[in-house]
């Protein structure tokens, strides 16, 4: 699979069908909404601009997508959708997107994107190192649970069922 561009498998398992609680990932469609959010809840703190520094504002973004994504893909577990019978219980969100594939083209737009709010946030922060130094943790509170050493890995058996 390139950049952006899934095949059928991607998102199928050994059982044949595909997940529904991960398939959606792979939508240009979803990738758009996601970034809109981000985008939204930018805006909503420019509004209120006179309250809240730029580089505040940038920061607080940063870290309150690093809680809502690793909330989203990396605690929550199993699927609502009871057409598994039970397979992907144990996995994370992010375990099951493209059936655990690495690095196929969802996976990279969810890493990029963490790196990309990080850059930003440092950028209008002006690399101050109290900011600088909360928005990386964030950023490796983001990208961390990613990698493939974590793939089914729980640090010291946090949220091991």
């Amino acid at each position: 699979s390139t950049w952006g561009h899934s095949t059928h498998m991607d998102s199928e398992s050994a059982t044949g069908f595909e997940n529904p609680n991960s398939a959606f990932v792979n939508s240009k469609g979803y990738w758009i909404f996601y970034l809109l959010i981000i985008a939204v809840v930018r805006g909503f703190l420019y509004l209120l601009h006179g309250f809240i520094p730029s580089a505040i504002a940038w920061t607080l973004v940063n870290v309150a997508h690093t809680l809502a994504m690793f909330y989203t893909f990396h605690w929550l577990k199993g699927t609502p959708f009871d057409v598994d019978q039970g397979e992907h219980a144990k996995l994370t969100l992010w375990e099951q997107i493209d059936d655990g594939v690495q690095f196929t083209g969802a996976r990279k737009f969810f890493i990029a994107v963490p790196i990309v709010v990080f850059l930003i946030s440092c950028h209008y922060a002006h690399y101050t190192s109290g900011l600088f130094a909360l928005n990386a943790v964030a950023m490796v509170v983001n990208i961390i649970p990613k990698t493939p050493y974590f793939h089914r890995r729980r640090l010291f058996g946090i949220n091991e069922d």
